[in-house]
């Protein structure tokens, strides 16, 4: 998520518009993770930060938006903010018998047409 963040041109001096501006050209966001992994709870609607913390769809899209993951991301803003919303709501979970236990893949499309 980091580096699809930098390559549409955010930084950590982005500002919240910039960012919004940016995400909204992703057209498709697939997160290829092992196969396995999808036995996982995966709640995609959020009420409280802790299931935030656990959510398949919540965390990448904290990191897309805020550019970081850590434990102070993980507080009441995230129930609301209307662009990890957005993110939340495109990432799409594939499983993957090939992909290695504790990694991933991601897949973007933007409708500018450009794929990551």
């Amino acid at each position: 998520m980091l580096i699809l963040r930098k390559e549409l041109g955010l930084n950590e001096q982005s500002s919240a518009s910039e960012v919004d501006r940016a995400i909204r050209d992703i057209e498709t966001l697939i997160l290829n993770i092992p196969l396995q992994y999808m036995e996982h709870p995966r709640v995609r609607e959020i009420t409280e930060p802790l299931q935030a913390k656990f959510s398949m769809y919540n965390a990448p899209a904290i990191a897309l938006v805020r550019g970081r993951g850590g434990p102070a991301e993980y507080n009441e803003d995230v129930l609301t903010d209307p662009t990890i919303d957005y993110v939340r709501h495109l990432v799409e979970l594939r499983g993957d018998p090939v992909i290695e236990e504790g990694s991933a893949r991601l897949e973007s499309h933007l409708r500018s047409g450009q794929d990551f």
